[in-house]
């Protein structure tokens, strides 16, 4: 695990040459001298491709430009000297990137060619990892601030816990978990490198009596690098926080009719006809944005919500191939709701169908939900027991509930290789006596959670 324990001080990153920090930028000459144009193209060295609609700059030559949909960009009437090139975007800025370049434009104009690149993938690992190369196939680093909500400073030393399932790439093993703790540096950042592509991770952060940030879900994305800021809160700090954005499919068309769920609250709303969207009184902490759509492939978008702010989120949809093993499966899908809503109406235990599952990201978010239920943590943040708050065993110890997956007797952590998406119903009795006879189990009186997968045997 030492490869997860490197932190390294990564606010405020800036791409430019070296000898600027040294040089003092010339007077901007009049007018009466050669003009030249600059020009050249924004290249996003993660993902290996150009930045359309990137914002080009030069404060020193007052010029500024928006780059076609190839990257490429100009900026007219340069005068002579030395001068400061930008650029940014809305995925730079994800990342807390911006380029930054200085050109030398000559006394007699012309056409200058200045490329603007962020650092390749090997930079980042070597700035964040401290070490050279690149992360291994399969894996990208994860790195951010932690900051408190109350003043908007970043704390140092907060720990952040970091937890995913790794799957075994042999047959017929079951994933397990794998869990990090940081610390964050002087400056309140944090990195994690190496963490799995195509994983859905869980991270949060503890500031003591700053407080603690909500349990985000989030993926590397494929250019193998992710920001996540974690904001902290004490409860009942005063304060609600907003968020607004547009919601896109691969190609940046605007798609209309999207659900927006902050997950664990109430607060939902759907994308307007231009895929725009606004929510308003959300609480502050950082928190998860779940995105769903029939045919669309859901997506988390970590939150970090301040009170009186409203972050803008771009939230790109992927496409995904709709099956139909659903009507194969329908007979025993109708028999299962039809025996999950029978014993619903006995009025004992906590149901949530589908719909509401859609609302949790992860099962720490679903089951802080009911609250007759405790999470006790062990060592690792991604391994904790459901305990009943109300219910003692017949020998007067804390009950842990049985976990059944598909009326199969399972663990936690076999319970969450098995994403919340990939259920159709759960069922949660904090009490042996509200368990179903089929069900109950005479080594352990307590009750149980019964989760019911959408592909569960017929």
């Amino acid at each position: 695990m030492a490869s997860h324990r490197r932190v390294h001080s990564i606010a405020g990153i800036l791409v430019a040459s070296a000898a600027l920090a040294a040089s003092a930028l010339a007077q901007v000459p009049g007018d009466a001298r050669p003009l030249a144009r600059l020009h050249g193209e924004v290249f996003d060295s993660l993902r290996m491709a150009p930045v359309p609609g990137a914002t080009v700059w030069s404060e020193t030559a007052h010029r500024t430009a928006v780059a076609d949909s190839l990257g490429r960009f100009v900026l007219d009437s340069v005068p002579a000297g030395r001068h400061l090139v930008s650029a940014a975007g809305p995925h730079l800025d994800a990342l807390g990137l911006q380029i930054i370049r200085e050109v030398e434009v000559p006394p007699d104009g012309g056409h200058v060619a200045v490329p603007l690149a962020t650092p390749g993938l090997g930079s980042m690992f070597a700035r964040l990892c401290r070490t050279k190369g690149e992360p291994s196939a399969g894996t990208g680093i994860l790195f951010g601030t932690v900051r408190s909500a109350g003043n908007g400073n970043s704390i140092a030393g907060a720990a952040v816990d970091v937890s995913w399932l790794r799957i075994p790439r042999e047959r017929g093993q079951l994933p397990f978990p794998v869990a990090a703790r940081l610390e964050t540096d002087s400056l309140g950042t944090y990195a994690v490198c190496g963490v799995p592509l195509d994983t859905l991770l869980q991270l949060n952060a503890l500031a003591g009596a700053e407080g603690e940030s909500g349990v985000v879900a989030m993926r590397i994305p494929d250019a193998r690098l992710a920001r996540v800021d974690l904001v902290v809160a004490r409860p009942g700090v005063v304060g609600q926080g907003a968020v607004r954005g547009i919601v896109v499919d691969s190609t940046g068309r605007a798609i209309a009719g999207i659900a927006l769920i902050l997950e664990g609250t109430a607060h939902e709303t759907r994308s307007a006809a231009d895929g725009t969207f606004l929510l308003r009184g959300l609480p502050i902490g950082t928190r998860t944005l779940i995105v769903r759509r029939p045919g669309y492939t859901p997506h988390y978008a970590p939150l970090a919500l301040m009170p009186s702010d409203t972050p803008f989120v771009r939230v790109e949809m992927a496409n995904v191939r709709l099956l139909a093993p659903v009507e194969i499966r329908a007979e025993r899908r109708n028999r299962l709701l039809d025996e999950v809503a029978q014993r619903q109406l006995s009025g004992s235990g906590r149901h949530f169908t589908a719909e509401e599952l859609s609302r949790f990201a992860t099962y720490t978010a679903l089951f802080y939900s009911v609250p007759t239920l405790e999470l006790w943590r062990g060592r690792n943040p991604s391994h904790f027991a459901l305990r009943s708050r109300r219910a003692t065993s017949v020998l007067g110890k804390i009950c842990h509930l049985n976990i059944f997956v598909d009326g199969i007797k399972m663990d936690i952590e076999q319970l969450q290789s098995y994403s919340v998406d990939a259920l159709l119903a759960v069922e949660v009795y904090d009490r042996a006596a509200q368990v179903p006879l089929q069900f109950r189990d005479t080594a352990n009186d307590c009750g149980a959670v019964l989760a019911w997968t959408r592909a569960g045997p017929a």
